[in-house]
C-alpha cells in the first residue's frame, strides 16, 4: 500500500466515568504525530483530535485510567483529641511487653552470677533462678558494679560480711550454706520487685508515648496507626 502525503485528522469520542474522568493516561501509537487535544464535557465525554502533517500509517488513541488514589488525613500523637489519645493509649497499651521485655532485666543477673529461670509479677508473684558462680563470687561483683543504694548491693554486702565471718569460724559449714541460700533467697526477691517495676513503667503512659515518638507513629481519625 502506497503511503500518501495528506492530512489526517481523526475524531476519537470516549465515555468516561468515575475516576477515570479526573486522571487520565493517554497512550498515542502512531508516526510523527504533532499533537493531541483533548477536553472533558459536563457529560463525561471525551474529544481528542490527533493532527499530523507527515506520512501516517496508523493513529491509535488508548485511554487508560490511571490508578484510583485514596487521601486520608494522618495526625500526630499530639495532634489528636483527648479522647483519641485515650482510645490510643488504651489499643497500644501492651506495646512495650509483647515481647521479651525482661532480656535485659535477666542478661544483667547473668552477668553476676545468677541464672534467672522464671518468674510471675501477677498473684503468684515469684522469681526463680540459681548460682552460676559461687554466692561469694556473686556478691563480690554486684558489691563492685551496682551502687550503694540499690537493693541488690545492699542484699550483697550483708551477704558478704555474714560469708566473711563464717569463713573465719571451724565447722561453718552448714551455717554457709544456709547464708548462701538466704542470700539467693534475697536476690530473687530484688529481682521481683526490678521486674515488677519494669513492667510498671513499660505500660505506663509515659513509655507509651515515648515509643509513640521515637518511632514517629500517625495515626488516622479513628486513633488508628495510619
Amino acid at each position: 500500500m502506497e503511503l500518501k502525503r495528506t492530512k489526517v485528522e481523526r475524531i476519537y469520542k470516549v465515555d468516561i466515568t468515575g475516576a477515570a474522568k479526573d486522571k487520565l493516561t493517554v497512550l498515542i501509537e502512531a508516526l510523527h504525530v504533532d499533537e493531541i487535544r483533548g477536553t472533558l464535557d459536563a457529560n463525561g465525554l471525551s474529544d481528542y483530535k490527533v493532527t499530523n502533517w507527515q506520512m501516517i500509517n496508523k493513529a491509535v488513541l488508548l485511554i487508560k485510567p490511571s490508578p484510583n488514589i485514596k487521601e486520608i488525613k494522618v495526625f500526630k500523637f499530639e495532634e489528636l483529641t483527648d479522647e483519641l489519645k485515650a482510645k490510643v493509649l488504651q489499643n497500644l497499651c501492651d506495646i512495650n511487653v509483647d515481647h521479651n521485655w525482661w532480656d535485659a532485666t535477666y542478661e544483667g543477673a547473668e552477668e553476676s552470677g545468677l541464672k534467672l529461670t522464671g518468674f510471675d509479677i501477677d498473684r503468684a508473684s515469684y522469681c526463680n533462678g540459681k548460682f552460676t558462680t559461687s554466692a561469694t563470687e556473686c556478691a563480690e561483683y554486684i558489691l563492685k558494679e551496682y551502687g550503694k543504694e540499690c537493693e541488690l548491693y545492699k542484699a550483697a554486702k550483708i551477704a558478704i560480711d555474714a560469708f566473711n565471718e563464717l569463713k573465719s569460724k571451724e565447722d561453718a559449714d552448714d551455717e554457709l550454706e544456709e547464708a548462701e541460700d538466704e542470700f539467693l533467697k534475697q536476690l530473687l526477691e530484688c529481682y521481683l520487685d526490678i521486674l515488677k517495676s519494669e513492667y510498671e513503667y513499660l505500660t505506663s503512659e509515659e513509655a507509651i508515648i515515648g515509643t509513640i515518638e521515637a518511632n514517629e507513629y500517625t495515626f488516622n481519625e479513628q486513633g488508628k496507626i495510619a
